[in-house]
This record gives C-alpha cells, structure tokens and sequence, in this order.
C-alpha cells in the first residue's frame, strides 16, 4: 500500500465476536502475554520470552539456527520452544457480566508492570487484579455492541481505553474521573456494519504518538477515520466474512506515516498489502472459526509475527513460506 499522510486520531468499530485475541510486550525487553477471553468470559493467557528467538530462525554463537531447530515436538508434550511448553493458562476467575467480551493487554512502562481490561457485552470495563476482574467506573454511555481498543499517550507513558458503541460513537476512558468521554477526534463511524476495529499508535521517532482508527466492515471494506471524517482505505475483494485485522504504524524522514495492516478472512485466509490491492498469501490457518489474528512487531528490530487462535483455542503462527505452525491445540 501507498504511504498516507497522517492523522491524529483513534481507532474503530466492529461487532461482537465469540472470542477475542490480544498480544502485548514490553519493548525494552521484549517479554510478551498473548491472551485470549472467550465468550464465557474465561482469560486464557501464555506468557513468553523474546518471540522472535522462540520461534523464528535467530543466530545463536555465529550460525545461523531455523526455526525447525527452535521449534520441536513432543508426542507425549505438544510443542516445546528452547524446553518451554506452549500451552494456555487460565488465569483467575471468569470475567463477570456477559459476552461478547473484548480484550486488551498492554505493558504499562510506567508502573512497570502488565495491564489487563475486559468489557463485557453490556459494556462495562474490568481490570483484572492477582485473580479477579474488577469493574472499573459506569458502562459505556452509548448502546450496544461494543468494541474496545486503546492508544498510547507518549506524553504520560500511558494507555487509555476506546470504546465504539452500536451507533458508531467513539468514547474514551477517563482513569482519573473513572468516566467515560466522547472521544473529541474521528466523529460517528457510518459505514456497513463492521466486523473488527484497531486504534494504531505510531511508536516510532519520526510519527510518535500519531494514533489511526481503522475499520474493516462484513463487505470487505476498510475505512479510517481523519479530520474530515471516515474515508475508504482498501477493499478486500474474493474473501469470507467475518473479517479480523490486525497491524501497526511505520514512519519514515521522507515519506511520513502510513499503517500496515493483516487481514484473517473468516476461512482462515490471511491477506497481505500488495501494490494498491490486499491479496492472500499462504495456506488457510488452522483452528475452528470463529478465528481471531494478533500481530506481534519487536519495536527494537522491526521484525513481526503473526498469530491467530480459533474458538476451541488452536494458537498458530506463521511461517515465512506461506504454512502455519500450531503450538496449541486446545485451551485444554
């Protein structure tokens, strides 16, 4: 895709879904979660060192070491990454309230520690504290389905929720007032009923803090918000509804800020930027649909891995040629 300019803004909408995958690091150190709340409100999480030296190829004493070599398989196991089981924990009690829940995780730098909220499908926020969701404030004020999403505040260090209603209205969470505020930049989202949103913070030097609102709707369609208002970015054409998207914002001197998405159809079939156009690229994942797709990018290399998990909880990753590692089968 051609780079766009860029915009001060947040991201967008989508409706519910029956799970919901989330991924998030510390950037100094790369330490990652990547976590999953189901439509029962259970969090299934796995805890992870650097991802990029688990599972892709990385140098290791001058040589060169493939992913075959890293990745291996126990029959009596599943996969072991450097003699560490990949396997789901569940962690604490169920969220209360009910689904569809939206997740999101995040390294807090400032507190120096990991970050877990939830709203539930009456749109009420929850933090989760040891072994416990704790509600945080009043529910969103507009009506149903909510989606939930965050940005990043280079100023204070800090992540705040977004929320889109069933109206297409943007509303932020306010950890001071406990409140929830319309969201002053994007306006009402208008578009075909969307079926995933993403607010991408820019954390590179050259555009930091820049903050998107991306859409992708039940047609294909994705839309982005900017000072005048939402505007179609791509189409994704020859794919299956429900859409899931996922991605992140690249900069540079020259050319600016543009976003870089990817795209999970609802058959399990990734799409890739190419030229003007998303295309697919590779084999369809494994997992039971529904299906969700998280994007990992080690701040300090550039580098990104893409991940998806299905309903029953098979976590796959990508492999460079197109093909897809599962390294869990189950949330069992």
């Amino acid at each position: 895709m051609k780079p766009l300019p860029v915009c001060i803004l947040i991201l967008t909408a989508v409706s519910g879904h029956a799970l919901d995958l989330d991924l998030a690091s510390d950037p100094a150190t790369n330490q990652n979660i990547i976590g999953v709340v189901d439509d029962s409100g259970v969090f299934h999480r796995r805890y992870g060192g650097d991802l990029e030296l688990e599972l892709a190829g990385y140098t290791r004493e001058g040589s060169s070491v493939e992913r075959d070599e890293v990745l291996r398989w126990d029959p009596a196991g599943g996969y072991y990454i450097e003699g560490k089981q990949w396997k789901w924990v569940t962690s604490g009690d169920p969220c209360p309230g009910d689904g569809p829940y939206e997740l999101v995780l995040h390294w807090d730098q400032q507190a120096a520690n990991w970050v877990f909220l939830a709203l539930d499908g009456a749109g009420q926020l929850y933090s989760l504290t040891h072994t416990s969701w704790n509600p945080k404030g009043k529910p969103v004020p507009g009506p149903p389905p909510y989606q939930l999403s965050s940005a990043y505040d280079p100023k204070v260090s800090g992540v705040y929720p977004i929320a889109l209603d069933g109206d297409g209205r943007l509303w932020f969470f306010d950890p001071l007032k406990l409140v929830w505020e319309p969201y002053p930049f994007g306006g009402d989202y208008t578009g075909a009923a969307p079926t995933d949103f993403l607010a991408l913070t820019a954390t590179d030097v050259a555009a930091l803090g820049e903050t998107y609102l991306v859409v992708i709707d039940e047609t294909g369609r994705i839309s982005r918000s900017t000072e005048s208002g939402w505007e179609e970015y791509a189409q994704i054409t020859g794919g299956t509804a429900p859409y899931r998207l996922d991605g992140f914002v690249k900069s540079t001197a020259d050319e600016g800020a543009w976003i870089e998405l990817r795209i999970l159809d609802g058959a399990g079939r990734l799409f890739l930027p190419q030229d003007d156009a998303y295309e697919p690229f590779g084999e369809p994942c494994g997992g039971t649909a529904p299906l969700d797709l998280a994007v990992y990018r080690a701040e300090n290399r550039g580098t990104q891995m893409i991940f998806t998990v299905g309903s029953q909880g098979a976590l796959c990753t990508m492999k460079p040629d197109g093909g897809w590692v599962t390294l869990c089968d189950s949330f069992e």
